[in-house]
């Protein structure tokens, strides 16, 4: 008796939960950037294949369409969701134009290497979209696993949640006037390459847990996680969710004054 032929033995509401779940899990997809094309070679969803319930619950979930690569068909994703490895010929493609419409401008969780990183301060401005970038300070491993994020952590013990990176040298410490003494080990990046501080916007930066408090680039490079984990902080607002908002309001008033 095979996996799939025992879970057809179960109630359908359970088979609908397993179903669910595996379609919502996070995948990571690699696509491929040439000049303002994207495409990507990850093979289909496996779901998709099983049978018509499994297919059913995936697409539901995953409604948004990459241009799968040297083919007319398109794979099935989700913009919000899953994790989008960025592989380009080239790390400029954050200068150049994209429509709003353009898949670039809809993806929320990235994964770029160290050579994007020279444009980041296009990357934080034109693709504000992004909610979580992941830095690998080599290149993007061709079998890439991903990393909870449970195994990071804050690499700032004092500024946790109350000073985004922007702000790291402009915001003195309240007693000794100096820019935070915990936060100064990052300006080893700069002679590595990598723009860290004042260009980040409203991202903060979590490292491997497994990391001492202030690692240097090789101890990073040799961890189980050698890249850099940026979370944008804040509450996130849509204009929909704001629309919807006013509704509710609108309604609640007009119930009250009736």
């Amino acid at each position: 008796m095979t996996l799939t032929s025992s879970i057809f033995r179960l109630p359908f509401e359970l088979r609908m939960e397993i179903w669910e779940l595996a379609a919502t899990a996070p995948r990571v997809i690699d696509i491929c950037v040439e000049g303002t094309a994207v495409t990507t070679c990850t093979k289909p969803h496996p779901l998709l294949h099983v049978c018509h319930e499994s297919r059913t619950i995936y697409l539901e979930q995953n409604g948004d369409k990459l241009q799968v690569q040297n083919s007319e068909a398109r794979l099935a994703v989700n913009f919000g969701r899953d994790f989008f490895a960025v592989r380009s010929t080239t790390g400029d493609w954050p200068t150049r134009t994209f429509p709003s419409e353009h898949p670039l401008r809809q993806l929320e969780r990235v994964i770029v290497d160290l050579r994007t990183t020279c444009y980041m301060s296009f990357l934080v401005s034109k693709f504000s979209q992004i909610q979580e970038l992941r830095v690998f300070l080599e290149d993007i491993p061709k079998q890439l696993h991903l990393t909870p994020a449970s195994e990071f952590r804050h690499h700032c013990p004092l500024h946790r949640d109350d000073i985004s990176p922007r702000d790291y040298y402009q915001q003195c410490d309240r007693q000794s006037g100096v820019p935070c003494p915990t936060c100064l080990w990052a300006e080893g990046f700069w002679n590595f390459g990598f723009p860290y501080s004042p260009f980040w916007g409203d991202f903060r930066v979590t490292l491997d847990s497994s990391l001492p408090k202030f690692p240097t680039v090789e101890q990073i490079l040799h961890t189980r996680n050698p890249l850099v984990r940026c979370v944008k902080t804040g509450t996130r607002k849509s204009f929909t969710g704001t629309i919807q908002a006013l509704r509710d309001l609108a309604a609640a008033f007009l119930i009250e004054n009736r």
